[in-house]
């Protein structure tokens, strides 16, 4: 009968649909474990199930017991709390508690996941490599073997430190890879191993030596714009990835040669030249037991000297004061030059009618004088610098003219007249050439001609005793003088003839 009651009873309980909570409880391999509860009325009725299965009970006024398949390894306290001793993997799964009112009214029920778990061994760790000494840039992995144990987490050291976070290292179960290796890997290596009763770690380690091949070498400088040599110091930096690094410095590709200007510091990783004397191109090698790799080269800006100071202007001729302007143009070859001007030895002072500017490239500077005054009759220079040195420009002097003196004409003007002036000079000069010239043919003689008539006959002034000129004493006309039979002259020469006067002889 009683056998009836708890097989109906049990009915009841898996078919009533009250559930609740189950609570995980591990337990250690051969060691015992309490299933704990905490009811003190002895009218309750107390059963445990294992599996859907009951193994043990306390009713009311009956002593509490195990089934056989338990004895000797089970107890049910009074207030209804499990014990299992010797625990083996068998006892894992679900344990039900129920606690009943008689006749069928539920106190409380729960439910426990029994895990069993063995005491961990050490385990042990060992690498795929068959060197401990290797070439960063390799994949290389470690493994933590536990021998067949129940393990929950491994976990993996380097010089006592966990490394599952670090980059490109995974930590997959009991395996350790590298995603490559490299040299920040070198170290002592132990693995431990648990499970939520024990842990254990390794009693041997792994040592890896790793050695990064030279990459990556670059040389900057703290210095980016114009060095100016003999003043400045520039500082040379050659950075580069590897282990077990050294440097060495190279001019134009030959070994940087002894000199005072040189100064190598940090195991010859940065170069300092001071002062910067002349130029090249600076590299730098890296190397170590593995390889070698050459830097980038560094070309130094230099600055230069000033040099080719000269002024030019955008007039030639007369400028008129007060009513003209005036373009001065300075240019130069330099570096970072800066320009002042002057007049007659004097800074150009700060006035409205002075107008600077500058350029850079190329150096230039542009003065405009507007408009000119008288005060500007006199040398205008520029003087061009920089921390190198500075260099004048030779004088130019403005050609001025008061506006008064030239009628109010502009400069063009007045220069045309100039030349108009000049230009009838020459003609006035040319003229009166010709004219002497026609002047002396005429008075020259010439074939059946004459000149100035001469005593005795002739063309030019009547002398006594010859021609229709001035009477003789006693009267009448001068004889004709004798003349030899010939032919008869041209009639217009006749007819001048008779006229009498001077005749002049045509060319």
């Amino acid at each position: 009968m009683e056998h009836m009651f708890l097989v109906c009873y049990t009915l009841f309980l898996l078919s009533s649909g009250v559930v609740s909570d189950t609570e995980v409880v591990n337990g250690t391999l051969g060691n015992h474990i309490y299933l704990n509860q905490s009811f003190s009325n002895p009218a309750l009725l107390v059963q445990w199930y294992f599996k859907g299965n009951l193994i043990a009970s306390r009713y009311p006024s009956v002593a509490p017991e195990c089934i056989s398949s338990y004895t000797g390894r089970c107890q049910i306290y009074d207030d209804g709390t499990l014990r299992l001793d010797n625990l083996t993997y068998s006892d894992d799964g679900i344990y039900r508690f129920t606690a009943v009112q008689p006749p069928l009214t539920t106190v409380k029920e729960a439910s426990y996941e029994l895990r069993v778990y063995p005491v961990l061994n050490a385990p042990v760790i060992s690498s795929n490599s068959t060197s401990n000494n290797l070439i960063g840039g390799s994949y290389v992995s470690l493994h933590c073997n536990a021998s067949g144990q129940t393990v929950t987490t491994y976990t993996f050291y380097r010089d006592g430190k966990n490394i599952c976070s670090e980059p490109h290292v995974i930590c997959q179960d009991s395996y350790l890879y590298f995603q490559p290796i490299t040299g920040s890997n070198s170290g002592s290596y132990t693995c431990t191993i648990q499970n939520p009763v024990s842990t254990n770690t390794s009693r041997n380690s792994v040592q890896l030596n790793v050695i990064d091949p030279v990459s990556d070498v670059n040389v900057t400088s703290n210095v980016s714009g114009l060095v100016w040599p003999g003043l400045d110091s520039v500082s040379l930096i050659c950075s580069a990835q590897g282990t077990n690094v050294t440097y060495l410095w190279s001019l134009q590709g030959a070994p940087l040669p002894k000199d005072p200007q040189y100064h190598l510091t940090e195991n010859n990783r940065v170069l300092t030249i001071n002062p910067v004397s002349d130029n090249g191109t600076f590299t730098c090698t890296a190397a170590n037991s593995i390889n070698s790799q050459t830097s980038n080269g560094v070309v130094f800006s230099l600055a230069s000297e000033v040099t080719a100071v000269m002024v030019t202007s955008n007039v030639s001729g007369l400028v008129l004061v007060e009513q003209e302007s005036v373009s001065l143009h300075c240019s130069a070859w330099g570096s970072a030059v800066k320009f002042s001007w002057s007049l007659n030895g004097e800074i150009l002072p700060k006035d409205p009618q002075y107008h600077i500017t500058q350029s850079d490239s190329p150096p230039q500077s542009n003065l405009i004088i507007s408009p000119v005054s008288r005060s500007d009759a006199g040398l205008f220079t520029c003087t061009a610098s920089n921390k190198l040195n500075n260099e004048t420009s030779s004088g130019l002097t403005l050609s001025l003219a008061s506006p008064s003196s030239c009628h109010g004409l502009s400069g063009g003007e007045v220069a045309g007249i100039v030349i108009g002036v000049v230009a009838g000079i020459a003609i006035i000069e040319v003229i009166v050439f010709f004219v002497l010239k026609t002047k002396k043919r005429r008075t020259q003689p010439g074939p059946g001609g004459c000149g100035m008539q001469q005593p005795g006959g002739g063309c030019g002034k009547w002398q006594p005793g010859g021609g229709r000129g001035k009477r003789q004493p006693g009267g009448g006309q001068p004889k004709e003088p004798h003349r030899m039979p010939g032919p008869s002259p041209p009639p217009s020469t006749q007819k001048g003839r008779e006229r009498g006067g001077m005749l002049r002889s045509r060319p």
